[in-house]
């Protein structure tokens, strides 16, 4: 696995699935499934945090655990234009597990849960021997007979503009301030620590930009090159992106200026909407975020050179950075943040 990596590994399965039953509206390889039904479009998707990997609780509290559990799978909802209905939750603990604190993670579920108008409805609960692991399934809708208008990442083409929501980079500034609090002030690491911990999937964003004709998005959770990458190669497209225009959280480039564009580029948790559309519509689209009180971002365009992702600075030259993107089976030096 190390050397097929989490995608390869995922190209290698899909094939394996059987066909049978009735077609998906958007099946594998998004991020959500979608099927059509005779009252709503049913839109579902589901993640799994492992403790050590996604998350460790010297640096998040019980409840924080809890919110980020839920808001990383409403931001795939929000991914697709979708509304929150519904969520199950798997949890597995020790024995030796807080009880107070399993109290706190599902009061985290219900903050979240109750801000973004998704339920959590049940699941299981199992016992495990070491690390901690919350698996969440969670359910929207577009209304029957939209479902040709949710947002894709194979509906990009050639051409393009790119754009994204929001600032990037906050997530990652507050995992190393976490991880070296002596860094910062608090005044300063607050801020950065809440972005880590508590992101808000932009599902409202994702609705406005359905309503308004975008029809290919995804959620910036490995990273924006990344992300920006399977985007392009779900839509035969490659990627191009100017440094210069990435929107830099201001928290962060007040606090890390060197790391700053490495962190908006790559550091990956942002939970902001990537999106493409035609010039047009991407003029209309970013109207309508701005009614809906949402900032958006040119960031770059969609090319004719499919599997071409750049990152080119004002004068056209590539920048390099030394990390591109999470992938659960490369090797890392340390537990990455909740949410991976």
């Amino acid at each position: 696995m190390r050397d097929l990596g989490e995608f390869g590994l995922i190209a290698r399965l899909l094939p394996l699935l059987d066909a049978s039953g009735p077609p998906a509206l958007v099946g594998a390889g998004d991020d959500a499934a979608a099927w059509e039904q005779p009252a709503a479009v049913v839109v579902a998707s589901a993640d799994a945090l492992v403790e050590g990997v996604h998350f460790d609780l010297a640096l998040t509290s019980w409840a924080d655990l809890g919110w980020k559990s839920l808001a990383v799978n409403l931001s795939d909802l929000a991914a697709m234009g979708a509304s929150p209905q519904w969520a199950l939750v798997t949890l597995g603990v020790r024995p030796d597990a807080p009880v107070a604190g399993l109290e706190d993670l599902y009061r985290g579920l219900a903050a979240v849960g109750a801000r973004y108008g998704c339920r959590v409805a049940g699941g299981d609960t199992v016992g495990v021997r070491h690390e901690t692991l919350i698996g969440v399934t969670v359910l929207g809708a577009v209304p029957s007979g939209e479902g040709g208008t949710l947002l894709r990442r194979d509906r990009g083409r050639p051409g393009d503009r790119l754009a994204v929501t929001g600032t990037l980079g906050a997530s990652a500034a507050g995992l190393h301030a976490l991880r070296h609090p002596g860094d910062l002030p608090a005044a300063l690491l607050a801020p950065l620590a809440a972005a880590h911990r508590r992101p808000l999937p932009q599902v409202a964003a994702g609705q406005a930009l359905r309503r308004a004709g975008v029809r290919c998005a995804m959620d910036v959770s490995d990273g924006l090159l990344a992300d920006a990458a399977k985007l392009g190669a779900a839509s035969g497209a490659g990627v191009r992106l100017a440094a210069g225009r990435l929107p830099l959280d201001p928290g962060v480039r007040a606090a890390f200026p060197q790391r700053a564009l490495a962190w908006a580029a790559a550091g990956g948790e942002d939970y902001q909407l990537l999106f493409a559309a035609p010039p047009q519509t991407m003029d209309g689209a970013r109207r309508a975020l701005g009614d809906a009180g949402v900032a958006a971002t040119e960031v770059g365009v969609l090319t004719d050179q499919p599997g071409t992702v750049q990152l080119l600075d004002e004068d056209g030259r590539e920048v390099v950075l030394g990390d591109a993107g999470w992938d659960h089976f490369a090797p890392a030096p340390a537990p990455a943040g909740p949410g991976r």
